[in-house]
């Protein structure tokens, strides 16, 4: 028996790929399993594929179907317009949530205020891709998830009305200016000579207060990191710092008790 793979899976990755040399568990995904995986191609597919490559295995127990679906259309959409933002997919099956994308060998990282830097051009990049039009990719709904995690975790909605009055009219105001990643930590960024972004599932349709709030809580910013994070996307967005500040810290406000409830969620379902 295999130690990640069920024998469906197993067939699945060998014909699209060939006889699996080494299966190395990548350790810093939240949510789903990912994998480097090197292989013998097969003669057939020799021309087109590398012989390494990185196999993501969804959660289902934590992703609905729905999120699934968000997580491909985001992919996807992003690769449309500008592919060297996230890397390629080689192959995917959905009914068995297997995703196989190039592998991007990284280049380990020690400047933190150089990630920063980084990670708010990466951002600022996504934020300027035409604003998509699929229904697949779901809009802001920090409301619907506070509310749907509370029943989750059979939290009394009522004892939360000011959280989720405050998620309502964030969601309301929402403007809808470009697709966000919803999840963009230093691990959903591959560090290389070319930097990508990865893990699409909460990508969301948003305003880029949204991203970078969320960022600054996954990343667990001090205040310093989150003000140099704010100035340099200010500055490649030519916004005001103080405005951009200001819609900043409202999200930060609903999203911080949000990622709370995710992670006891998570602990719930381990």
């Amino acid at each position: 028996m295999h130690p990640y793979f069920n024998q469906q899976e197993l067939d699945w990755l060998k014909a699209q790929l060939g006889d699996l040399l080494s299966v190395s568990p990548i350790l810093n995904s939240h949510t789903n399993q990912c994998f480097e995986v090197r292989f013998i191609p097969q003669p057939a597919l020799a021309h087109k594929q590398p012989n390494t490559v990185l196999v993501k295995k969804l959660n289902t127990k934590i992703l609905s179907p729905q999120s699934i679906l968000n997580e491909r259309a985001a992919r996807r959409w992003v690769q449309q317009y500008k592919s060297h933002l996230t890397p390629t997919t080689l192959a995917e099956n959905e009914q068995l949530g297997l995703i196989v994308d190039s592998f991007i060998e990284q280049i380990p990282q020690h400047n933190k205020a150089q990630q920063i830097n980084q990670l708010a051009k990466l951002m600022f990049a996504l934020h300027q891709l035409p604003k998509p039009e699929t229904p697949a990719i779901l809009k802001q709904q920090i409301y619907t998830d506070i509310k749907n995690l509370l029943i989750e975790l059979n939290l009394n909605p009522d004892k939360y009305g000011d959280l989720l009055q405050a998620a309502y009219k964030l969601d309301q105001q929402n403007r809808q200016l470009c697709l966000c990643h919803g999840d963009l930590s230093f691990e959903n960024i591959l560090f290389a000579e070319q930097h990508y972004l990865i893990d699409w599932e909460y990508a969301r349709l948003g305003e880029p207060e949204y991203d970078l709030a969320a960022s600054i809580l996954i990343n667990q910013f001090s205040e310093t990191e989150q003000q140099s994070l704010l100035n340099c996307y200010a500055k490649l967005a030519h916004q005001d710092l103080t405005e951009l500040s200001q819609h900043t810290q409202n999200y930060l406000m609903v999203l911080k008790p949000l990622n709370q409830l995710w992670f006891n969620h998570k602990h719930q379902l381990q």
